[in-house]
Order: C-alpha cells, then structure tokens, then sequence
C-alpha cells in the first residue's frame, strides 16, 4: 500500500479496518484514498468521479460508516439513493457484507419490498437506507406522519449514478424531495445531509457541481460547496474496434457471423432501440438455428416483464457465455458478474452513453475494457433488394454514411476524455405541478405563501413568484387545486384522484403498454398497434410468438410459440440529441485524410467511399450540395440548431425535409435558399413562431398549449411555459443564427 493509501486507511475506524482485512483486501484503490482523505478534510459536498468498477461505492461508505461509528446519534444516518431497483438490490448485498461486522443495519425500499418489512423499518429506522426517489415521494404521501421522525438524524446522502438525474425529470424531482427532506431536518435544527455524488460520466464539473448544491437545492449558493475528487493513478486498456459492413441485395451480410465469433464469453451487445434490438436479437436466432449453434443468447430491456430481466441477470451472474442484448437499461452498474466483451449496434446515440457501456467489460483488476462497435450500411430487417444501400442513385446523405462517421466522432470524442454537458438549466414545470400536488397532499393543505417557500425559496426550484402564481392558477382551474375560505391550499377533486394513483409517485410520464403473456407468465410489455391481430406474428424477448387472443379488458395479448414474427412497437424509443461537437467532429472526419487505428478493414473501406463521394461533391469548399432538382444544406451543427435552422426553412415557405445530418430543399437552388434566409439575418423570426411549428395535434398557431405538452404534467402548465419549456429544450435560436450567417457570408451579431 502507498504513502497515501495507509495515511487514508488510519483515518478510518478500527471496525471499518477489521472488516477490510477480513475481505483481504491489500490497498485501497485510488478514489478510495482521494475521497477519505477530502471527506475528513472538511465537511464539503463531494462528487466522486472515476471510472466505472473503480470503487466509487466504497469510497463514498467507507469513511461514512467511520464518522457512524465515531457518533453517538441513533437512527437512520445515511441514505443511498439509486436510479434504478436491481441496482439497489446489488448494493443491498455489498452494504450488508460491509456493514455486517459493524453491526449496521441497511434496509432497502422500493416498490418489490414487501409492506410489512417497510412498516417494521418504519418503526424503527436505523442505519443505512437505500431507496429510488419514488419511493421517496411515496414516503411523504403515505407516511408523512412518520418523516420528520424518519429523517431527523440522516447526515449524509449518495447519489448514484448522477448523470443519470442532471438535467431530467427524474433529477429534479429527486431535488425537490431531497430539499424537502432537508426542511424536515432543518426544522429540527440540524444541519442539512452531506451530500456525495458518484459518477463515470459527468460532461461538465463545475455544472454537476452547481446541480447537487444550487441556491435552491438546501443549504448552499452556487457550487462553492462542493468538492470535486478525480480518480487518479492507471488507465485500464482499451481494446476497441469498429466494424463496417454493407448488407447485399438479398439482406446477407458475415455481421451476424462475426458478432457470434466475436463474442464467445459472456458479453453485453448494446442497441439503440428496442425496436431494433428485437430485430437484432430474432436475426441472431435465425442465424442459431440454421447453424445448429448453441443457444447462448438473451434479451433485456424495459419493456420485458421483471422475471424476465431477473432470469437474465441471474443466467449472467451464474452461466459462462451468456450472451445478451440489451438497451440502456443494462447501462448502469447492474451487477451481472464478469462481463468480458461489450458490443455496440450502431452509432451511440451520446458519447456518455459510450464511454459507460464500455466500462461494463474488464471491471476486474488487470482485466482491460473491450468493445467492438458494429455499424451495418443497410436494411438487414428486409431481405430485399429494394432495402439496401447500395443503389446507384442513393443520396449524397447515405453515402457519406453518417452514422460511420458519428461513431468515429464520437469515439474521438470519449478518448479525448469529453462528455455532453448537462442541461442544468431548465425550470421543471411539469415536475413542478407535480410537487405542488405532493407537498399538499402531505401536509394536507398549506398557504400559497409556505407552498413557495417548501419548493423555491427553501427548496429546489427556480421560479419566480409571478410565474408560481400562474402555475396555481391554473391548476385551481383544472380543480387540482383548490382554497379554503382561510386562504389555505387543499387537494380538488381531480387532484385527489391523481395523488391517490400509484402512478403519481413518478415524476416522468410511463406510456401505458399491453402485456403479452404466455402461459400464465408475462413476457414483456408492448404498444398495440392496428395490424396486431389474433393468427398474427410477433418478436419478443429474442422471440417469435403468434399471437392467440388480445383482452382489451384485461390489457393481455394471450402468445404461443411461433416460427415467425416481426418486432412490435414499444414507444420511448425517442431519436439522439446530438451535440455540435459531435456533428463538427463528424465533418472533421468526412473532410480529413487521417485513418483511425481501430478501424476495420471493412469500416476503413466505407469510411474511403464516403470522403471519395465528399471530394466529388466538394463538401469541404460549401455547405450546400445540388442533388437533382433538391438543394442539400450540411449545418453540421446540434440538432436544436438543426431543428430551428427546418422550422426557418417552414416559416420562409420552403419544401424542406429534414435528413438526420442535413435539410433537403425540395426543387431549389442556392440562389432561392439564399433568398429564403437571407431575411432573418436582418429580421430573425420569433421564437414562438418557430416553436409553433412543433405542435402537435393541433392547427399551427392555436391558442391552446396542449400540441407541446410533452411532459407528464404539461397539461396543466399555462402555454407560455410550454412554449418556452419547448425551446430551452429543444431549439437554438442563437446557433442557428450563427449557422445562417457562415452559410450565407452574414456579419450577423447577437
């Protein structure tokens, strides 16, 4: 052990101590030092960053259950909130073997824990508890008798997985329920809960750091507070790969072969959508079959029943070779034992998302990180001619093969260490509804004047008084809210009967789906689409089922085993937001001559043809591209950029498509193009304006705000919050400003 290391290991307690030579263990490994020594030092908040399989866990715990052993207070001192139930489960184990010598009780809260194992915690809360922020908010709804007893002694906090939460939904309701626990505290006189934040992929420090401690999230102004402790010492070795392949004219391509050969450990193959990974994982199958291979391949994703995620965790844990396909929701350091290979089907859709998948191999000490990234040029869900990519007349667009070049942007990208920045700035008013509903139904009616001073002043949101009132208006309007005669706010009936649904314990919307069950046992969960039919065929699971009988009633689709079937829609499956970073990046490779080492001859290959068709076009002198009768424009910008620079094109009455990585202009030359936009350089349209032309099953230009309510709660949010929601979200004004005046030789300003 170094210098450091045992000068870090003296500050823990004897206990604490024993218990780490009882596991063997020989150092501590370098965050573990860096957090003991910062976490002692002073009693700032701390973010943990290091790589994943580092052992940011112990590094939060272990001076934690130091400090708990040096005090005397009694009760529940820590709690470890979690994204996501089988992550919690996973930590349940390591905590408890921690703990165990030390005579620390942990307890775990979500929604598989049994009631009466949550009514004994109750009554006697000790320890460590690990929870979901839902479970949280169900506290305050259906114990709110119990939580200024529950949380009066709590001291500290760990996030897991906080990128997860920065800049969503989700994360700003953990925010406010964490101010709220706070308050109960501070009520109390006591000081507010140190808060410690882990992560592998945090894109932007000093944003992450203002996001766990802003003006509004407890105590606290600005990020001053806390501390941000790097991981140091030796890199793990990545071994990664990019494949290229192009599908022939019957749907064949060696892929499939390749992805079985390269994959002959237990392994993780990541796919975008579930969509496509149930056709990934029913073209596998097929392949199985046909080769009289074994079946070592699986399915895991959100939409597939719990049993059926948990056999799948359970066969990796305890079966060599399971192979599985999964979507993000094995991104995160679930515990599925030694994962030797990850795979990777298509571009990411972010290079954080990147960089995490790739830490879920070679988690071992002296094991290295290994991935091969497979980007397919063409249909391989239709053997037919018609499907492929290799049509002579094909666009300029899927010649240049933008999601090679994504990859490789991206993958530039994580070696240089970079990540997407959060968007901290959003005010939430959707989840902002939403809290004003939990905070009255916990207390039972409170003043508007102490409901602003619950949820801004002391709490986590960022609103100003005006736009709190409009907000309560407007649910008053819809009888969520409404006043007693002593001006107090209590719940309308509407209200009721949205707190008293266990759906309201999220703060994000959960689309409804049917379930498809076979024999007795759910399978998974999918959207009914119009051509679902009893005698028709569906893929599930890595399945094929036919389907039997569809109960409307009971909301089941009744499947048996079937010999064929396609991959049903599942919703949630929403397109990337890409960053101008990547999108220049890819630009950068489109246009440079250099060939990236880890390339496979077949991706080299594609990536050749692509800067040829580039050269041809001289991408690299214009933006624009004739094709035809068509105009291309190639922004190479974010995709709010991209999405504001369309919605221009609409306003100044241009046939414009948008093409991913470029808008196609129907029968139109520069000339026109430039004509077109050559106004807003002068006049630049309104955001409104711009925003209106993204509404959603309304006429353009209506009053009503209900074509942008895109979150749970929108509905009750008043249109001018919608509509500028919308934007801050999802344009960018200023970019495509700046976008317009390179194109067209503008001194635009701001």
């Amino acid at each position: 052990m170094t210098m450091a290391g045992f000068d870090a290991f003296g500050k823990l307690h004897p206990l604490v101590q024993r218990k780490l030579y009882d596991m063997r263990w020989t150092e501590l490994r370098p965050i573990q030092v860096e957090a003991t020594k910062a976490f002692f030092a002073h009693g700032r908040h701390l973010i943990l960053a290091a790589e994943t399989a580092s052992g940011k866990t112990e590094a939060a715990f272990l001076p934690i259950l130091s400090q708990m052993l040096t005090e005397s207070e009694k009760g529940l001192r820590a709690i470890y909130v979690s994204p996501l139930r089988a992550l919690i489960n996973d930590q349940f184990q390591r905590l408890e073997d921690l703990c165990g010598r030390m005579e620390i009780p942990v307890f775990k809260w979500h929604g598989d824990v049994a009631s009466p194992l949550k009514k004994k915690f109750l009554a006697d809360p000790r320890g460590l508890l690990l929870i979901t922020p839902e479970s949280i908010e169900s506290i305050f709804i259906n114990h709110s008798e119990h939580v200024a007893r529950l949380f009066k002694n709590v001291s500290w906090l760990v996030l897991d997985e906080m990128h997860a939460f920065i800049g969503t939904e989700r994360g700003m309701h953990l925010r406010s329920l964490l101010a709220r626990v706070d308050q109960a505290r501070i009520d109390q006189a006591r000081r507010p809960m140190r808060r410690l934040g882990l992560s592998a992929t945090l894109g932007d420090f000093e944003a992450s750091k203002k996001w766990l401690n802003s003006r509004n999230f407890g105590d606290g102004d600005g990020d001053g507070d806390v501390e941000l402790v790097a991981e140091s010492g030796s890199v793990k070795e990545i071994l990664y790969r990019i494949k290229g392949y192009t599908v022939g004219a019957e749907g064949q391509s060696p892929w499939v072969g390749d992805m079985i050969r390269l994959f002959p450990a237990t392994s993780l193959i990541f796919v975008n959508s579930r969509t496509m990974l149930e056709h990934l994982a029913y073209t596998v199958q097929r392949y199985v079959e046909k080769k009289r291979l074994p079946d070592r391949y699986r399915v895991h994703h959100g939409s597939l029943s719990r049993i059926e995620r948990e056999d799948t965790e359970d066969a990796l844990k305890t079966q060599d070779g399971i192979v599985t396909f999964c979507s993000s929701t094995m991104e995160l350091g679930i515990d599925v034992g030694s994962v030797a290979r990850v795979g990777q089907f298509g571009a990411p859709w972010s290079v954080s998302a990147l960089r995490q998948r790739l830490g879920r191999s070679g988690r071992k000490d002296g094991e290295s990180s290994a991935m091969a990234l497979f980007i397919v040029d063409g249909d391989f869900t239709t053997a037919t001619a018609t499907a492929t990519a290799t049509a002579a007349d094909a666009s300029v667009v899927r010649k240049i093969r933008p999601e090679l070049l994504q990859a490789i942007a991206m993958s530039e990208l994580m070696f240089d260490r970079w990540n997407e920045p959060p968007d901290v700035g959003r005010p939430h008013y959707s989840t902002l509804v939403q809290q004003c509903l939990s905070v009255v139904a916990e207390r039972g009616g409170i003043s508007a004047a102490g409901l602003y001073d619950t949820l801004v002043l002391r709490g986590a949101f960022d609103v100003p008084r005006a736009a709190f009132a409009e907000v309560l208006r407007s649910l008053g309007a819809h009888d969520l809210l409404e006043q007693t005669g002593e001006g107090d706010l209590v719940m309308g009936v509407e209200g009721e009967r949205i707190v008293r649904n266990k759906d309201f314990y999220t703060a994000f919307t959960t689309p409804k789906q049917i379930t498809v069950v076979h024999r007795g046992r759910a399978v998974g969960s999918i959207f009914l689409a119009l051509d679902m039919i009893p005698e028709g065929f569906i893929l599930l699971a890595g399945k094929r089922w036919k389907i039997r009988v569809i109960d409307l009633e009971k909301n089941t689709i009744d499947v048996e085993s079937a010999e064929g079937g396609k991959a049903p829609p599942f919703g949630g499956d929403e397109g990337p937001e890409i960053h101008s970073r990547v999108r220049r990046g890819m630009r950068d490779v489109l246009l440079g001559g250099d060939v990236p080492g880890y390339l496979d001859a077949g991706a080299a290959r594609m990536l050749a043809g692509a800067r040829e068709i580039a050269a041809a076009a001289r991408m690299g002198d214009s933006p624009f591209v004739e094709e035809k009768r068509n105009l291309l424009w190639f922004p190479w910008e974010s995709s709010a950029v991209h999405r504001t620079l369309y919605a221009m094109g609409l306003i100044a009455g241009m046939e414009v498509e948008d093409r991913n990585v470029a808008l196609e202009f129907k029968r139109t030359t520069p000339a026109e193009l430039r004509a077109a936009y050559s106004p807003f350089l002068k006049t630049p349209p309104g955001l409104e304006q711009i925003v209106r032309k993204f509404e959603v099953g309304k006429e353009s230009g209506s009053e009503s705000g209900s074509g942008f309510a895109r979150e749970k709660y929108d509905r009750f949010v008043p249109t001018k919050f919608l509509l500028a929601s919308f934007a801050r979200r999802r344009l960018d004004l200023k970019g495509a400003m700046e976008a317009t005046a390179a194109a067209f030789g503008s001194g635009w300003h701001v």
